[in-house]
């Protein structure tokens, strides 16, 4: 087991070598090491001559190697000599070389300030060091979870402690405990005092509390509090939820999807793998030159800009991945504030001071925001306020929200959100040119909307290979303005909607272009179709088809009732699927959706013929207004085909038949169990699937 030791006011530098140390004949003038927080991790707490280990300085790390043991000996030469040096008695420190020569001394008892007076020095490079030995006051925990507080004793007499008294030359100062919860869920509040914390297996919640602390949830899902002081946090494997609270901390999210937040003082985060959340650290004032760095290093991340500081800037860093930047936390929420990312990684902010590099989405405020995005497929919401929004090059989803926003796609198959006729009054939406109809198709998707409460008036601009400017027109009275504009997105009938507008599923053709949602206009590639009789549906009642009523799945979707097959899987969007699977879309079969009011099975079904559509990639559709998927040439996917059908797909991709890792369009939840907690809660919350 990681054994961690805190050296912190225990650790001294020299700046001689050994050898010299060696050759001294009095104390030399040990200069103590300056750090909050100082600290060493051996993997099993017993360091072995020539061992590589780092020693840690306020979050900064320096190699060295352990070299042996030294012993200092009082003399008993004179009077003064004797007096002082029987005062020193015997004290034992662990000797580190640094890459430079020099060294580092740990001294658990200390060092008194009286240099000078004659010892004699030993160095045994042979010897081993017992960390947990000889670092007093660790408190181990049992396997079984456990409440462990100020006062909890462990099985050998060890108490975490608010004050632990050291004697004449020093030694432990106040409460400086070292803690292992070991495994189960444990809650450790450490108390005050410069603490060392290992939370073990097990989902633990840890409080440092005060003192410069050093935190590490190990694995599971851990929930740590720093508390005051200057702390170093790790929330080690498992999805952590971090607050480092007053004072300069460094905290490292780990792997697995973590919430961290810093609090007040000039933190440093390193958010780690996973799809990580970082919110900002809740400092009010303006006049604050507290300034954080955040890296969130790999994975889909979240971050939510605070307010801004004088002084030197925060620093936010969205790493690898596909990241969202949040500019709509409630202390910066009704400034007017804007956003250009750069096509190098970087970005130019409006009235906040932060750098803010490697995103790919941006979420707006209440006041009037400018956002421009670059030339990767970006996302961006303007929330409220009369915004100002450019997709910039790529294939951009963009959403303004509540105001009267002007929205500008730019190059690339742009697609514009209108949430309601509220949200669309006062709109303008520009979507943008292209060569041709098939190089920049820019859509408004209304499907949000009752079909029923607003009337298009558009006409063909020839100078723009067939896009169309006009207006929608609401029945309350709202208007939205266009131009730049190939398609509307809504649904009649059971149509899909292609670059010829809505088309029966029944006669589209191979070849046709077909509007999916990531990837705009893309060509059909195949199309077969599947018909079972009365007969095959009771022989095999499996094969009965799946009903989606009109607006069963939220917002008005689909637009009329939906005839599945039981796989057939439907794309769902909502608050639960992000907090169960990490991401706010994931992609449901439609019979595991059956629990849900307006979604039934067709028992009483006598013919059905089923359609499957294929893209060169896995795609989402529009399926009478609701996003569904298209063919997934999976395993289970090719056994609803006939023979022949597959033999023709075969041909068409032969690669299908040697693919072992396929990729979906969303996220696939891969146990049933999970999907069905998911369409529980669904249930019990009375939540939309389309939020």
């Amino acid at each position: 087991m990681p054994v961690t030791a805190n050296f912190t006011d225990q650790l001294y530098s020299y700046s001689g070598d050994l050898v010299s140390l060696l050759n001294v004949s009095v104390l030399p003038n040990f200069s103590g090491v300056a750090g909050g927080n100082i600290s060493l991790t051996d993997n099993d707490g017993v360091l072995t001559p020539n061992e590589a280990s780092t020693i840690v300085i306020d979050g900064s790390p320096e190699n060295v190697t352990y070299v042996g043991v030294a012993t200092f000996n009082g003399s008993d030469g004179g009077l003064i000599g004797g007096v002082l040096g029987g005062l020193l008695g015997s004290t034992e420190a662990a000797i580190f070389e640094t890459a430079s020569g020099e060294l580092y001394l740990y001294a658990p008892d200390g060092f008194p300030a009286l240099a000078g007076v004659a010892v004699g020095i030993t160095v045994d490079q042979g010897a081993s060091y017992s960390l947990s030995a000889t670092t007093p006051g660790i408190v181990d925990g049992t396997d079984d979870g456990e409440v462990m507080n100020v006062g909890y004793t462990d099985a050998d007499g060890d108490e975490i402690t608010n004050y632990n008294a050291g004697g004449l030359f020093g030694g432990y100062q106040s409460g400086d405990d070292v803690i292992y919860g070991n495994g189960g869920d444990d809650t450790i509040n450490a108390g005050s005092g410069n603490d060392v914390i290992s939370g073990g297996e097990g989902n633990d919640t840890i409080d440092g509390q005060a003192g410069n602390d050093t935190i590490s949830g190990d694995a599971g899902d851990d929930t740590i509090y720093g508390g005051a002081g200057n702390d170093v946090i790790g929330g080690g494997e498992g999805n952590d939820i971090i607050f480092g609270g007053a004072g300069n901390d460094t905290i490292y999210g780990g792997a697995g999807n973590d919430i961290i937040t810093g609090g007040d003082g000039a933190d440093i985060v390193y958010g780690g793998d996973g799809n990580d959340v970082w919110l900002s650290d809740g400092e009010t004032s303006t006049s604050s030159s507290a300034s954080d760095e955040v890296y969130l290093e790999g994975g889909d991340d979240y971050a939510q800009i605070g307010y801004f500081t004088v002084g030197t800037p925060d620093i936010l860093d969205g790493g690898e991945g596909n990241d969202t930047v949040a500019l709509d936390n409630a202390l910066v929420n009704t400034l007017d504030t804007g956003i250009t990312l750069n096509d190098d990684g970087t970005s130019t902010t409006i009235n906040f001071g932060t750098i803010v590099n490697n995103f790919e989405n941006v979420r707006g405020s209440a006041g009037e925001n400018a956002i421009t995005g670059n030339n990767l497929d970006n996302i961006i919401w303007g929330l409220g306020g009369n915004d100002t929004l450019d997709g910039g090059g790529g294939n951009d989803t963009i959403e303004g929200g509540a105001g009267a926003d002007n929205m500008s796609g730019g190059d690339g198959n742009d697609r514009f959100i209108i949430g309601s006729a509220a949200d669309a009054n006062g709109d303008v939406i520009v979507g943008g040119s292209g060569v041709d109809d098939t190089t920049d198709i820019d859509v408004i998707d209304l499907s949000a909307i009752d079909r029923s409460t607003y009337t298009i008036t558009a006409s063909v601009d020839p100078n723009d290979s067939g896009a169309k400017t006009g207006t929608v027109n609401f029945d309350t009275g709202e208007t939205l303005s266009f131009s730049g504009i190939e398609l509307i997105c809504f649904a009649r009938g059971s149509e899909i909607i292609t670059s010829n507008g809505p088309v029966n599923v029944e006669d589209l053709e191979v070849g046709c272009m077909v509007l999916t949602m990531d990837n705009g206009m893309q060509p059909l590639r195949w199309i077969g179709s599947t018909k079972l009789d009365s007969h095959a549906l009771a022989a095999r009642p499996k094969f009965k088809p799946i009903k989606i009523s009109a607006g069963a799945l939220g917002n008005g979707t689909p637009m009329t009732d939906l005839m599945v097959s039981r796989q057939h899987r439907i794309l769902v969007r909502s608050a639960i699927a992000e907090r169960m699977f990490g991401v706010p879309e994931i992609l449901v079969a439609a019979i595991k959706l059956v629990e849900l009011p307006g979604i039934e099975i067709v028992e009483d079904a006598e013919n059905v013929e089923y359609f499957h559509i294929l893209f060169d990639e896995h795609e989402i559709v529009f399926s009478n207004g609701a996003a569904t998927e298209s063919l997934f040439t999976g395993p289970e996917a090719l056994k609803a085909v006939t023979e022949d059908a597959r033999a023709e797909i075969i041909e068409l991709f032969p690669d299908i038949e040697t693919q072992t890792a396929l990729i979906s369009a969303r996220y696939i939840p891969p146990k049933g169990s999970v999907v069905k907690r998911f369409v529980e809660r669904h249930a019990k919350n009375n939540k939309a699937l389309m939020c």
